[in-house]
């Protein structure tokens, strides 16, 4: 798969190195992004297709199980609808540029709530073994090869973390960050899709939390909102429910065999 995301991608990133894309001509994309904000070393075919496959596969995941969330409570669609085209409307020539996906925190709120229920891991996030005996502060001794992981699917589900953590609510962490707002009298980033902290394990934490969950929380915003913006999405058979995930070992994957409606919107 590396050798040919490699393969597909050379010309975009041989045009970058050639400085045959200027300032002024610079295109408003993700790939671009990307470029601009990765180091001379890191800007390789191989470090940079590389950056595109590790943002791919848990982000299609990711993606549709928000997707099955947003087709059974299709209470949420005018609320991200209205969200998305109102910031894209303050951008220039009405296209979304990557400070304004920051912007959008209603439909961030809707896709963390739906990782919290349905993340891709089922027990851990992360698993480290200690190379070297470690005695923390708290006076707990980790002896040397002994692995540890988090339990970040059960934080999520943690009441003494979340009120009603069965109940999804796609505005939890849209009003958290209000709330927060409200308290401090300052813009809060705990509540974020991308925010990694105690509560928060999905991307990991620490040094080595997800470096392209930045990226992955655009593409999925991107799509969401294109979707909604486009079309009215339900359910197959809302007899059934949103679709159930299937657990392999460790990981919660969406089941492939359902599927949703999407009809183009009259006037769109």
């Amino acid at each position: 798969m590396k050798a040919r995301m490699s393969e597909i991608m050379a010309p975009e990133f041989a045009k970058r190195r050639k400085a045959k894309i200027s300032e002024f001509n610079k295109p408003n994309t993700m790939l671009q992004w990307v470029w601009d904000d990765s180091s001379e070393k890191d800007r390789t075919d191989e470090h940079q297709s590389m950056i595109q496959i590790l943002a791919t596969v848990p982000t299609a995941f990711a993606a549709t199980q928000a997707l099955f969330d947003l087709a059974a409570r299709p209470e949420y669609i005018p609320i991200i609808r209205e969200e998305f085209e109102s910031v894209c409307d303050s951008c220039e020539e009405k296209r979304p540029t990557k400070e304004a996906f920051g912007k959008m925190t209603k439909l961030d709120s809707f896709l963390k709530e739906s990782q919290r229920i349905t993340p891709l891991a089922l027990v851990v996030s992360f698993k480290r073994e200690a190379l070297e005996n470690i005695d923390l502060a708290d006076g707990t001794h980790i002896p040397k090869g002994s692995h540890i992981a988090a339990p970040s699917y059960h934080i999520g589900l943690d009441e003494s973390h979340f009120s009603s953590p069965e109940t999804f609510d796609g505005l939890r962490f849209h009003n958290l960050q209000q709330a927060e707002f409200e308290r401090t009298g300052k813009p809060s980033t705990k509540y974020q899709y991308v925010a990694v902290n105690e509560t928060s394990l999905h991307f990991g934490y620490g040094l080595q939390a997800c470096p392209g969950r930045w990226f992955a929380a655009i593409v999925l915003k991107l799509l969401l909102g294109l979707l909604v913006m486009q079309f009215d999405v339900k359910l197959m058979d809302k007899g059934e429910g949103r679709p159930k995930s299937e657990i392999d070992r460790f990981f919660i994957y969406p089941d492939s065999t359902k599927m949703v409606v999407l009809r183009k919107r009259e006037g769109v």
